[in-house]
């Protein structure tokens, strides 16, 4: 149940999560959506039409997911580079983006855990992708 652009939920503000009940179904849910796409790396809430800040990265290398929920960007590097990226919502466009290429993030986990990781490249790129979703941005508006 993917949305894909220019459907208006796209470009709505996720709202922060409060009550962990429907936590659990979200995630299986975008773990499905990834598990059917192998060029899928990472995936939020928004995309599969629930306005929660809740986006997942799978991990390529043992098939595990990072869960992210709340997330916010405390600290941005100014050394910015570019980031080729595509968008599960807008298939067969790609843009090139300028990011920053480090970020200091804090987040919680399905758990209820609160967590603070330093990124940088790709994963940074990444996270600052699924971020801009979460803002109601896709990557044709940045």
């Amino acid at each position: 149940m993917k949305i894909f652009f220019p459907n208006n939920l796209l470009f709505k503000k996720s709202k922060k999560v409060k009550n962990y009940k429907k936590v659990n179904n979200i995630l299986r849910i975008m773990k499905k959506e990834i598990n059917n796409n192998k060029e899928y790396v990472a995936i939020s809430s928004v995309q599969i039409g629930f306005l929660k800040r809740i986006f997942i990265i799978k991990n390529v290398l043992n098939k595990k997911y990072c869960v992210f929920i709340n997330p916010k960007i405390l600290w941005k590097s100014k050394i910015k580079k570019y980031s080729y990226e595509g968008c599960i919502s807008i298939p067969n466009f790609y843009n090139k983006i300028l990011r920053n290429r480090e970020i200091l993030l804090e987040t919680y986990c399905e758990k209820k855990i609160y967590h603070k990781f330093f990124f940088k490249n790709f994963f940074s790129f990444c996270i600052q992708h699924e971020i801009d979703h979460l803002n109601g941005k896709l990557i044709n508006m940045v």
